[in-house]
């Protein structure tokens, strides 16, 4: 009767540690299934946010320039790398001829498009700069002026 008492103890305590282990192993996994969840919530929010962060840059980026400044220049002496339309944003850009490629415009939107020229609303500041462009393309100062479509 001792020997049967002592071994169900012994099942008694391997079944105890053999509960405790499968408790720690599918409690590892319960936990690993909601965190997985939380990160993926977490991410969605994260994209949701970053999107909107990006609306409102683009916002202040354009109040940086008030529109009363702002006059409507037809760029014609200019390549176009991309098919591009109104609305989209571009940058110009010069080719030296050192092969020195350097940003003359950033970021801005089209009000028109035609086959060899584009209109865009530019500052005073924006126009000089295009102007010595132009001027640099005519002396041969620079190979080429052209324009690029932000994605």
């Amino acid at each position: 009767m001792k020997k049967i008492k002592k071994t169900n103890a012994a099942l008694h305590i391997v079944f105890e540690a053999l509960a405790a282990l499968l408790l720690v192993f599918f409690g590892g996994l319960i936990v690993n299934v909601l965190m997985r969840d939380a990160i993926a919530e977490r991410d969605a929010h994260l994209t949701e946010a970053y999107g909107k962060l990006k609306d409102v840059t683009e916002e202040l980026e354009e109040m940086k320039r008030p529109a009363g400044e702002l006059r409507e220049i037809v760029l014609k002496k200019l390549s176009l790398t991309d098919h591009i339309s109104k609305g989209d944003e571009v940058d110009i850009r010069t080719v030296c001829p050192d092969g020195e490629d350097s940003l003359l415009i950033s970021k801005r939107k089209v009000v028109s498009a035609e086959r060899d020229s584009l209109v865009l609303l530019m500052s005073e500041e924006e126009i000089r700069t295009w102007s010595d462009a132009e001027t640099g393309l005519m002396n041969k100062e620079l190979l080429r002026i052209y324009a690029v479509r932000y994605p």
